[in-house]
């Protein structure tokens, strides 16, 4: 899944939404 950008150090599955919703 690397489909969001640069959101944080932590690319796990719901980290990876989570950063993206809060970068967003």
């Amino acid at each position: 899944m690397s489909t969001d950008t640069d959101a944080g150090p932590g690319h796990d599955d719901e980290l990876s939404r989570t950063s993206r919703v809060i970068v967003v």
